[in-house]
């Protein structure tokens, strides 16, 4: 038995279609979601074992304390909800064709296209500086906003994710990348409360994503 990578409902081989959510797999083994999830035909990825929850991305890590586990089949995830790093074995043997291309990249993070307001603080400014979050993961995010700085730079940002609850503060967040029209960055300081915030937050966009996804393919 395989399992859907959207309902996780159990599918007979040979199944074109998840008979609980509809979900066609050959469309969405070619959609973006499919690929940003690792959902191949023959295998899903495990769950954390630190929360639970199946938002768990196959990611390229050098374990210098365990340089045999990927030689014994566990592989590396990170969770895109508590950012728990962890080796596995796959749910289901993998059988994977010679023209399928490996799923594992070294990005860690999946990056969710979002439209926030954001504040931001930098060490020469007393008055905080107004952006967009126009990309977010739970190890940073993309921000437009008019305001000059350098890679390596380091500030306080605070992020509007959610009409429903106050702002999620960052305390530290550090320029990794500098773009024509704003920055990357990585955080840097994520208090508990407000890494758990961000997560539950991150897990209804992602959920939306998945969602949105599986209703446009199978219009």
């Amino acid at each position: 038995m395989k399992m859907c990578p959207v309902c996780r409902g159990d599918i007979r081989e040979g199944q074109g279609i998840c008979p609980f959510c509809r979900l066609d797999f050959a469309k969405w083994e070619l959609s973006n979601a499919s690929k940003i999830f690792s959902a191949q035909n023959a295998w899903v990825t495990p769950p954390c074992p630190q929360c639970g929850k199946y938002f768990t991305k196959r990611v390229v890590e050098e374990d210098a304390a365990d340089t045999t586990a990927t030689l014994r089949g566990l592989l590396a995830y990170r969770c895109q909800l508590c950012t728990k790093l962890f080796r596995a074995t796959p749910p289901v043997p993998k059988e994977k064709p010679a023209a399928e291309p490996d799923t594992a990249t070294r990005r860690h993070y999946v990056r969710v296209p979002v439209e926030f307001p954001a504040r931001l603080w930098t060490s020469q400014s007393k008055y905080p500086h107004t952006g967009v979050v126009k990309e977010i993961t739970m190890g940073g995010c993309s921000l437009e906003v008019d305001v000059a700085l350098t890679q390596g730079s380091e500030l306080r940002i605070e992020l509007s994710l959610s009409e429903r609850e106050p702002p999620v503060m960052i305390q530290k967040a550090t320029v990794c990348s500098v773009r024509p029209n704003g920055f990357g960055l990585q955080f840097t300081d994520l208090q508990p409360d407000e890494k758990t915030r961000l997560g539950r937050i991150m897990e209804e966009l992602l959920t939306a994503a998945i969602v949105d996804c599986r209703n446009t393919i199978n219009q």
